[in-house]
């Protein structure tokens, strides 16, 4: 499922485990957010921080495209990726 947020796409990815037989029938979930972006400047940091008000309880993640050049995403977790490689 994606979701747009003032013309950002974020999409939402939901992860189930399910323990290994005998272990009972407990199911855990997992919500992460990931916002995609190649650029970096105070304006897509605004975005990405009023997204992460509303994922109380999700895992929130950058997903950067470097191939311009590295995203200083910090504090917030990224995972990089070129595009041109």
């Amino acid at each position: 499922m994606s979701v747009s947020l003032d013309g950002l796409t974020c999409k939402i990815d939901r992860r189930y485990v399910i323990p290994a037989a005998g272990r009972g029938a407990r199911v855990e979930s997992e919500l992460i957010i990931t916002f995609r972006t190649h650029v970096w400047n105070e304006d897509v940091a605004y975005q990405a921080r009023r997204l992460l008000g509303f994922c109380e309880g999700a895992t929130f993640v950058v997903l950067a495209d470097e191939s311009n050049g590295v995203l200083d995403t910090a504090p917030l977790e990224k995972i990089a990726h070129d595009s041109k490689r």
